[in-house]
């Protein structure tokens, strides 16, 4: 039996190394998702820092958001946030600001770290003048002379300091292993699906706390993960100990995923499609989350500092899968993406109120994909989108329901998907948040698509260099009528235009108008209201590390 087992040990030895002998070649010319490109003559044995990055300032006008729309019926509110004064009427005006700051440090053997920190992030500007709280320098606002530092629980809902991702990388002889607070590895598909949210004007990100391990395999890239979720509620409370930890692994959400991918670097792809090449990209992601029980008290509360027993504990019994697939194709002066998603989940009990079970299943069967195609003559661009996600029988979209809404009906823009004990089924897919179509309906009234199918032909001209213009136009119809606030399918049709300035890499000047013209699906049949247009103006100003 020894001499057999050892035999089984070389055989397996000897199959990994010679799995490692073919991925080195392809390692050497192929990018590994999360590496950073060295300059031509460096090498991994000279420190190196690099910081990228931006100062983003954006300044809004939100003209009819409410589509003169009134209350909707579950909540009483209008579908968006109208001036206290005035009876409700007038444009909402308004101007934020972002200092992002990336550092990466590259150490010898191909070690690097990496970081995200983002500055007064998305602060509004005037939002903290020192008179935010009173004072007896500034006891009114209009006193203020001067702002400050926005402070959590003080005067903002956040810090001025975030930070948002943290982590390291090593280049491995077979791969690369990356751990720590990190976002996407790779700008994945269209980004309706995973989003690292790099662009100028995302507002969010997909950040995780990841271990991954990326393989080069036979042409391809093979990386799995593990995600920390949530873990629950850990010895703060206790506060005996300088290092806090997790109490019970059994209230831990884990993920795992796999992705099998063949991804090269946009700067690369540009560079083989300028070469007269055809390029091809494909890949395959799939994720599983899973949870057993759970601490509802600890997240609905925010009390970090109570400690949470046995009698707080919920049997959940959560399982979910996600597959995600991406074909691309680059030849000439053509583009073409093709992506879709699905997830299936469910959970056992939902229940939010230890000792009690809810015995209905809750499940979920989601879809959604995105189609574009796009040619490129250098100065004039045009281009066609269609998007799509599945809907759910409930009333409302249920994209961000308010915490306090409890159910919806007809008339509701947004509320839960579920009500038990008829209605046991969440199906409408989100897109996510950061993947932007439009200035206002989905970007701002919506918040995200979900439960619609949506049309978006565009086109770009550049007349000079560094001045681009640019429009779109986006028509959207809900998936099931069932879920708008009149019960009819049409959304609307949305008019973007875009101005941009971009004398060089160091900065950026954006203006934007937007004009939706809402449609059926959006009028008030309750009060006989029909949706008014509602406008925009959005202007960037950005400065480029």
């Amino acid at each position: 039996p020894v001499a057999r087992a050892a035999r089984v040990v070389s055989v397996v030895l000897l199959t990994l190394l010679a799995l490692l002998a073919a991925a080195r070649p392809a390692a050497a010319q192929m990018a590994l998702p999360g590496s950073a490109e060295r300059l031509a003559g460096e090498s991994f044995l000279d420190k190196h820092f690099s910081l990228a990055g931006y100062l983003r300032l954006r300044f809004d006008v939100f003209d009819n958001f409410d589509l003169d729309h009134g209350p909707t019926p579950t909540t009483g509110r209008p579908l968006f946030p109208v001036p206290p004064s005035d009876k409700g009427r007038g444009p909402l005006m308004s101007a934020n600001m972002r200092l992002r700051l990336e550092p990466v440090i590259r150490l010898p053997w191909g070690v690097s770290l990496h970081a995200r920190v983002d500055v007064l992030d998305n602060l509004v500007l005037g939002s903290t003048p020192d008179g935010l709280p009173a004072s007896v320098w500034a006891p009114t606002a209009a006193a203020s002379t001067r702002t400050r530092p926005p402070q959590e629980g003080d005067n903002s809902d956040i810090d001025s300091v975030r930070v948002k991702r943290a982590w390291g990388q090593i280049v491995l002889p077979f791969g690369i292993l990356s751990a720590g607070r990190m976002g996407a590895l790779i700008s994945w598909g269209t980004g309706f699906f995973v989003n690292s949210g790099n662009c100028l004007d995302c507002d969010l990100g997909d950040e995780g706390d990841r271990i991954a391990l990326t393989l080069p395999l036979f042409g391809h890239l093979v990386t799995v993960a593990f995600d920390f979720g949530a873990i629950g509620p850990t010895s703060r409370a206790i506060g005996l100990y300088p290092q806090a930890f997790n109490l019970d692994h059994r209230d831990d959400v884990r993920s795992f995923a796999l992705v099998i991918a063949r991804y090269d670097r946009p700067q690369v792809v540009e560079r083989y499609v300028r070469a007269g090449r055809t390029v091809i990209q494909y890949g395959l992601l799939t994720s599983i989350r899973t949870q057993a029980d759970d601490v509802p008290a600890y997240y609905l509360t925010g009390d970090l500092d109570r400690e949470y027993g046995p009698d707080d504990r919920v049997r959940r019994d959560l399982f979910a899968f996600a597959a995600d697939f991406w074909f691309g194709l680059r030849v000439g002066g053509l583009s073409v993406d093709i992506e879709a998603a699905l997830l299936f989940s469910q959970i056992d009990n939902a229940s939010l109120l230890p000792g009690t079970e809810l015995l209905q299943r809750i499940t979920a069967r989601q879809f959604g994909a995105v189609a574009r195609a796009r040619y490129d003559w250098t100065r004039f661009k045009i281009a066609l989108e269609v998007g799509m996600a599945s809907g759910d029988s409930a009333p409302g979209f249920g994209v961000r329901s308010p915490l306090d809404q409890f159910s919806s009906q007809p008339g509701d823009l947004d509320g839960p998907q579920f009500r038990l004990p008829g209605d046991t089924t969440t199906d409408n897919f989100r897109f996510n948040p950061d993947y932007r179509i439009d200035l206002i309906l989905w970007r701002r009234i919506i918040g995200a698509v979900s439960d619609a199918i949506y049309i978006r032909p565009s086109a770009e001209w550049q007349p000079l260099r560094g001045l681009y213009f640019g429009g779109a136009v986006i028509t959207s119809l809900a998936m099931r009528s069932e879920s708008t606030p009149s019960g009819e399918s049409p959304l609307g049709v949305e008019v973007d235009l875009t101005a941009r300035w971009e004398p060089h890499r160091a900065f950026e000047a954006r203006l934007q108008y937007g004009v939706l013209f809402p449609l059926a699906g959006l009028d008030n049949r309750l009060l006989g209201l029909s949706a008014a247009t509602a406008q925009t103006f959005h202007a960037i100003l950005a400065f480029k590390l």
